[in-house]
């Protein structure tokens, strides 16, 4: 599976590298998310789920959401999928069979008040 960058440089097993990568991944994401007010105002709350994919160069393309919640909420949580393509450092790619692929990836993205 790709991975979030920032944990590439420990020196620790795989396994830990895949948890530092989600919980880094979790910590951007609810970093820039913005509750939009026209939604906070209404009290719409709940769970957006983005997929998207990972190219072999740790660029993300194709997002889409699969599960709507609101139009405002929907945008906003691509928004932040969006920007992940103008970080610093880009996701880890996927590998299959020692090759890197192009993965697809599922991210529930929770708002709440």
């Amino acid at each position: 599976m790709p991975r979030f960058p920032g944990c590439e440089d420990r020196d620790v097993t795989q396994k830990e590298k895949e948890d530092c990568s989600k919980k880094e991944l979790l910590d951007y994401v609810y970093q820039k998310l913005k509750y939009p007010a026209e939604c906070k105002g209404s009290g719409t709350k709940g769970i957006v789920m983005v997929s998207f994919i990972v190219d072999t160069t740790g660029y993300i393309e194709n997002i889409k959401v699969e599960k709507p919640l609101s139009q405002c909420l929907d945008q906003e949580a691509m928004r932040v999928v969006n920007s992940m393509n103008y970080m610093d450092q880009r996701w880890v790619s996927g590998m299959h069979y020692g090759q890197k692929a192009i993965v697809y990836y599922t991210l529930p993205i929770r708002f709440k008040d």
